[in-house]
């Protein structure tokens, strides 16, 4: 029996394998993975649904695929302790999170970093040498806040040297999210909300009047491409559109993103060419999305959504065919098979 994401599911940051025929993404379920987020793998020609176990003590999430489809980067922290609030443990459980990479099957798994910082959302170079993560400096106090921590960066780990570099910046970003190499392995296109390096306070020492001054002067865009070694931040991209969101690039270096248009088109999901074309298809009707990816081919797009009047942990998965401009509903499988048995 198979039951629709939206039915009970709490799922979130959805990546494609290299070859497109299959979904890498996290699924919270308490009442069945007490340790935490398990990182799951759908496979999108057979339906059949797997999962990476990880050891007692840990907790894996946001998988990302080398492109040669060998190697898998993730996260994984120490699971939280159920007893306990999440504000009364953040500051202990959060700087715990590492980078670490295993094998397609989930053998050989090594921790490579061992710094106290919340990090996430790794990804390999295209040439598999490199892995770029963010990474935030600040833990916020307050429950209320909008967001658990800022003054995120990007960071990049050298896989031959070991060594770990700040890649650009500091830029210390609001919120930060899943970063793409170009196919030139020196540039990264990075989606960032608010980058505090580039915002003082105003004439009256205020801070909240200049970030609005910097949305509206950018209208609310958050993708930038950024170089290695890069110190200045350029102006985000596609400042022709609005709140662009989201970004991700194909393995030829197309952008596909969220963004809206003004009052004519709206909000679309959007294509941007490595020749400057613009394409766009339609956007689901009333979500809320909870991560967003493009196939390394550019013949998928895939978003986790929560449909309009629905709780917030009823999400769906929902894939578009670029060249049909079709969208298609996932049914998840309710149980699924261990990868590294």
């Amino acid at each position: 029996m198979t039951a629709s994401a939206s039915e009970y599911e709490n799922i979130r940051d959805p990546r494609f394998t290299p070859d497109g025929k299959s979904i890498v993404f996290d699924r919270c379920l308490p009442e069945k993975y007490p340790e935490g987020c398990r990182i799951h793998v759908y496979n999108l020609e057979t339906g059949a649904l797997s999962y990476f176990q990880p050891p007692e003590g840990q907790e894996w999430m946001q998988a990302s695929y080398s492109a040669q489809g060998d190697k898998v980067v993730f996260a994984l922290k120490p699971p939280l302790d159920r007893s306990r609030t999440f504000f009364e443990q953040r500051h202990d459980n959060l700087p715990k999170t590492q980078i670490a990479v295993m094998n397609a099957d989930g053998s050989n798994v090594r921790v490579l970093t061992d710094t106290p910082y919340f990090k996430g959302m790794p990804v390999f170079s295209h040439s598999g040498k490199k892995i770029a993560f963010v990474q935030a400096e600040r833990l916020h106090d307050r429950p209320t806040a909008k967001t658990i921590a800022s003054n995120w960066d990007l960071w990049e780990l050298d896989l031959d040297t070991g060594k770990l570099n700040l890649f650009a910046g500091q830029f210390k970003f609001y919120q930060m999210g899943m970063p793409s190499y170009f196919p030139d392995d020196r540039r990264v296109l990075i989606n960032g909300d608010t980058p505090f390096s580039q915002i003082g306070p105003d004439g009256n020492g205020r801070l909240g009047s200049s970030i609005d001054d910097y949305s509206k002067r950018y209208r609310r865009n958050k993708v930038f491409e950024v170089e290695r070694g890069q110190v200045l931040l350029n102006a985000p991209l596609f400042l022709d559109l609005e709140t662009t969101q989201r970004a991700s690039l194909d393995y030829q270096g197309n952008a596909f993103f969220i963004a809206d248009g003004g009052p004519k088109e709206g909000l679309r999901i959007r294509r941007a060419t490595v020749n400057d074309q613009i394409d766009s298809w339609n956007f689901p009707p009333g979500p809320y999305d909870w991560g967003a990816s493009v196939s390394g081919e550019g013949k998928m797009f895939a978003m986790i959504i929560t449909k309009k009047g629905k709780a917030r942990k009823q999400r769906e998965l929902i894939i578009l065919d670029t060249t049909t401009g079709v969208w298609r509903d996932i049914a998840l499988p309710r149980e699924a098979t261990t990868i590294n048995r």
